[in-house]
């Protein structure tokens, strides 16, 4: 693994653009590590369109504004780590690898003004949390994307985190919730101790991470 991604990184520094069959073509050529076929556990949808692979990268994107946070808490981020770099981060990987063009425009305007939002670790969690409820309203009534077995109701509900809801509305949604709350909620929920999301979704946190890493470092 760690010889595949060593070489994946040479790689891709030749280039200041990559195509996904590029990309592919490189992957397929190598005989170092075969890409496993994925079997979503947390994310598994009702049938094969559903949640998979988009539900997989909000969990690994909660998960690193949570592991930004922890580091930060303590002092193990270099001194010139700042509070929004994480969210800039998914940014960057949003609008240069998301197929879909649609999703990619909305996330980016949602978060254009990330730098000057985000004054903390702390407001990195929120701010991601906020993001993701804006993403599952706007979704929530759309056939292609929604499941039925798994709706896009704000999060978290009443069930999952009964302190973090301050108020509800007639069908049960929260529409007003207690941020302090919500972000210790938020801290457990995505944390990396949290062993029934480890195997989840480890892959993809090893690959997605070294892959922004590389976007980042070479703008």
């Amino acid at each position: 693994m760690k010889s595949f991604l060593f070489n994946l990184n040479e790689f891709v520094k030749n280039y200041t653009t990559l195509s996904p069959n590029e990309y592919q073509t490189y992957i397929n050529s190598t005989s170092i590590i075969k890409l496993p076929q994925l079997k979503f556990d947390h994310c598994n949808g009702s049938d094969s369109s559903k949640r998979g692979y988009p539900c997989t990268l909000w969990v690994l994107f909660h998960s690193m504004t949570v592991k930004q946070a922890i580091l930060a808490e303590q002092n193990a981020l270099p001194s010139d780590i700042k509070p929004s770099d994480v969210i800039v981060s998914i940014r960057e990987f949003i609008g240069n690898f998301f197929l879909c063009e649609e999703c990619v425009t909305h996330f980016v305007n949602m978060t254009i003004n990330a730098e000057n939002e985000i004054k903390s670790h702390h407001e990195s969690i929120l701010y991601l949390w906020r993001s993701h409820n804006v993403v599952n309203k706007r979704l929530r009534y759309e056939e292609y994307t929604n499941d039925p077995n798994w709706p896009k109701v704000p999060f978290p509900t009443k069930e999952q985190c009964n302190l973090c809801i301050q108020q509800i509305d007639e069908n049960g949604d929260a529409t007003e919730y207690n941020e302090n709350e919500t972000y210790k909620f938020l801290k457990e929920f995505y944390s990396l101790n949290n062993s029934m999301r480890i195997q989840t979704y480890n892959l993809i946190l090893l690959f997605s991470i070294v892959i922004i890493n590389i976007l980042i470092s070479n703008k």
